[in-house]
C-alpha cells in the first residue's frame, strides 16, 4: 500500500513536471511568434514610407515633414537650396558664379 502511494505521487510529480516544461515551451513559441509579428510590421509600415515617399515624387509633390526635413540641412544653401522661397535668389546668384 505505501509503495502504490510513492507511486502516484511520483506519477503526480512527473506529470507537473511536463506540463510545467510544455507551458514554458508554449509561452516561448507565443513569444518568438509575437515577435516576429512586430518586426514583419515594422518592415511593412518602412515599405509602406517607401512606396508612399517614390508615390510623391512621382506626383512631384512632397509631403509636410519631407520637405521641411529637406530644407532642414541646408535651408537655402546656395545652389542646392532648400524647397520654397528661400534660397531662390542664392540659388540664381550661385548658378552665375558657377558659369
Amino acid at each position: 500500500r505505501q509503495k502504490r502511494i510513492e507511486q502516484q505521487k511520483e506519477q503526480r510529480r512527473r506529470l507537473e513536471e511536463q506540463q510545467r516544461r510544455e507551458r514554458e515551451v508554449r509561452r516561448q513559441q507565443e513569444r518568438e511568434q509575437r515577435r516576429r509579428e512586430q518586426e514583419e510590421k515594422k518592415r511593412l509600415e518602412e515599405l509602406e514610407k517607401k512606396a508612399e515617399g517614390r508615390r510623391r515624387k512621382e506626383k512631384g509633390e512632397r509631403g509636410e515633414e519631407e520637405g521641411r526635413r529637406r530644407r532642414g540641412g541646408r535651408g537655402g544653401g546656395g545652389r542646392r537650396g532648400g524647397g520654397g522661397d528661400e534660397g531662390k535668389e542664392e540659388e540664381k546668384r550661385g548658378e552665375r558664379e558657377w558659369e
